[in-house]
């Protein structure tokens, strides 16, 4: 449908559908009395949902009834209680003509099957079944798409390592309600009639019995040739796997992985198997560092992490180059100690993460990682079994002021709260110390050293706006000097180690000292260097500066300052990239003139900012309604809406 000059004129709001799209009735126009969608806020569209609003009307009720039933009727089958008293009356709208225009998809006959096992009809549940096995299959719902894995396994071992969709897939949801009494007999001690459960047509039941320490080792063969990628990691992962059957899974594994990725967890799985022996071991390492092989630090990570290695195998992978293979020997109970001490000084956080966590890690190592300044590896150490009780009481009485740097990128974060209740589940934290957890905010912790009354009792730290307690020190750090020098040894020492991963957060804040920020407006960090031009207490002479810079990120940063001299604004409003022209057609600084011309300016970004602006004269705005990009138009029309709607009601009466 072509955009009209205000696409919602004309229109009454119907229905939200969720992500910004919504369902409206068509009130004049040659369209009257029809329903359409609007995914403007998408792809622009909109596009007819139903001829009339009886029609829309009742399909809306529809899907509101089979909601409601769908619920109750889980319900029923998770408690075995009586099907819901309106199933009978409302059960047509479950079949697969009632749909609308998905009627075979595997969620509708998933439904249907349900309904008729509430209903007692089991066979014709079983018949819905075999139909949603030769018409869908698993892949779609849990298999990785290759394309993305293959990136994954470039760039991002460890997230390759980690990702597994946990979503059920529709066919799962109804075996676990039609066979459940043979699932639960798959997962019994021993397993009855073990060789037909192997054979099961259901996924579910094949990987409990996989599962199963107890499953005779004839029957566990049996499963390593099943087709489905979960059995074999159930397989994989069980204790009770030998030698034997570990070599089976890896050489079928890899004969496998050419055609299905998934095959990669298994032979995961296999090489950090306690059972797996060491020849199999040397040669999972040959594949994981043949640089024609895929597999990779996947395999290399999980043989740094299998019990059983020695430490003729530990000490390579200790210095391996990626560091979250380092990260698996720092958690492995069986590296020897002296191993562990160098990787408690590696310079990757998750590798000091790592050792902090382990149990084998001696109580001195554990002593000094226990005074880092990053919550992420205090909360290891404080859940470690064998932190010392010294340890832990030096913990709990630094807590409220640790000192959380900035990681951007990264997929973990650790409050201090979290260290917190990390700590209160500890069975050897000393009762001085809980003392300490019931006041998390006061400073009268027992071992918080004395501070300058002009010294700031908490900094801004983590990504941008989150604050946190801190050690004062932490943001007074300008290059290599500290403005606190009353601060420990070691803290001092972690500050400079830590230096880095919270500039950014540092150049953020606007309470960072002076000092600091020019400091950092020299960064070697171009990111760091724009985060303290476009800092407010800079001064704006830096930003003046930065206008001139090469860098794209200081000339951006410098646009979005709102003390910028109008000259240098003009000058940035005729930079060569369009990200700088927006950011200086957003400021509220910018001339009205100014904005007059950049109305004009060839990208959209700039003239969607244009839009925006609260200066652009009513004239302007009126001309971008009618611009040549969709979301320039729609900024314009939004931005008309807005004004007309505060006219009205600076006109209306309180009343």
């Amino acid at each position: 449908m072509e955009w009209p000059a205000h696409s919602q004129d004309g229109c009454l709001f119907l229905a939200g559908l969720g992500c910004g799209y919504y369902d409206v009735l068509v009130v004049t126009g040659a369209g009257a009395g029809e329903v359409w969608t609007d995914y403007t806020i998408g792809d622009g569209s909109f596009s007819m949902s139903a001829p009339d609003f009886a029609t829309w009307y009742g399909r809306w009720l529809d899907n509101e009834l089979r909601t409601a039933l769908r619920g109750a009727v889980h319900k029923a089958l998770d408690t075995e209680g009586p099907a819901p008293s309106a199933l009978d009356r409302y059960a047509h709208l479950f079949e697969p003509e009632a749909m609308g225009d998905r009627p075979s998809s595997a969620s509708v006959l998933v439904d249907l099957a349900l309904v008729r096992l509430s209903q007692g009809r089991r066979a014709e549940a079983e018949a819905l079944f075999d139909e949603l096995d030769r018409t869908s299959t698993d892949r779609g719902y849990d298999a990785i798409n290759r394309e993305d894995f293959d990136r994954w396994l470039a760039q991002y071992p460890s997230l390759a390592a980690s990702h597994r969709s946990r979503q059920r897939p529709p066919k799962e949801v109804l075996g676990h309600y039609l066979y459940r009494a043979e699932t639960t007999a798959a997962g019994a001690t021993p397993p009855p009639d073990a060789e037909r459960l192997a054979q099961h047509r259901f996924e579910a039941v094949r990987k409990t019995l996989a599962a199963n320490p107890s499953a005779p080792s004839a029957t566990l063969s049996l499963l390593a040739d099943d087709d489905s990628a979960r059995v074999r990691e159930a397989l994989a992962a069980n204790p009770a796997a030998d030698p034997q059957l570990l070599a089976a899974l890896v050489t079928r594994g890899l004969a496998r992985y050419a055609s299905d990725p998934d095959a990669i967890w298994t032979i995961e799985l296999v090489a950090r198997h306690p059972h797996t022996l060491r020849e199999l071991r040397e040669r999972l390492l040959r594949v994981g560092t043949d640089p024609r092989h895929e597999l990779g630090a996947i395999i290399v990570r999980a043989l740094a992490l299998n019990p059983s290695a020695t430490k003729e195998e530990l000490t390579p992978l200790a210095g391996h180059e990626a560091p979250w293979v380092r990260h698996g020997a720092g958690l492995n109970p069986a590296a020897p100690t002296e191993l562990l001490a160098t990787l408690a000084t590696d310079p990757d956080l998750h590798v000091r993460v790592g050792v902090g966590a382990n149990p084998a890690t001696p109580p001195g190592v554990l002593a000094i990682l226990g005074r880092s300044l990053d919550t992420l590896i205090i909360r290891a150490v404080a859940g470690n079994p064998a932190t010392p009780v010294g340890t832990l009481r030096e913990i709990a009485s630094r807590l409220p002021c640790h000192y959380q740097p900035a990681r951007a990128g990264l997929p973990l974060y650790v409050s201090h709260l979290e260290v917190e209740e990390t700590l209160r589940h500890h069975p050897a934290l000393p009762p001085d110390a809980v003392e300490c957890l019931v006041q998390p905010w006061e400073w009268s912790c027992p071992g918080q050293p004395d501070l300058p009354p002009d010294a700031p009792a908490r900094a801004a730290v983590s990504n941008g706006n989150t604050w946190h307690p801190s050690y004062p020190a932490a943001m007074a750090i300008a290059g290599r000097e500290l403005v606190y020098p009353w601060l420990p040894p070691d803290l001092r020492a972690d500050i400079l180690a830590d230096e880095r991963t919270h500039a950014v957060s540092r150049a953020q804040h606007s309470d960072t000292p002076l000092p600091v920020l020019r400091g950092l407006v020299d960064h070697e960090d171009a990111w760091t260097q724009g985060n303290a031009v476009q800092n407010p207490s800079t001064p704006v002479r830096y930003a003046v500066a930065a206008a001139d810079s090469p860098k794209q990120p200081l000339r951006a940063a410098a646009a979005r300052r709102g003390d910028l001299p109008p000259e240098v604004l003009g000058g940035l409003a005729n930079d060569e990239d369009a990200s700088v022209r927006s950011f200086v057609a957003g400021n509220a600084a910018t001339s009205a003139p100014l904005i007059a011309r950049m109305s004009e300016d060839g990208s959209h970004f700039v003239r969607k900012a244009v839009a925006n602006h609260p200066a652009t004269p009513p004239a302007i705005v009126e001309r971008l309604t009618g611009d040549s990009n969709r979301y320039v138009r729609a900024t314009a029309q939004r931005r008309q809406r807005k004004d007309a709607l505060r006219r009205t009601l600076e006109t209306e009466s309180p009343d």
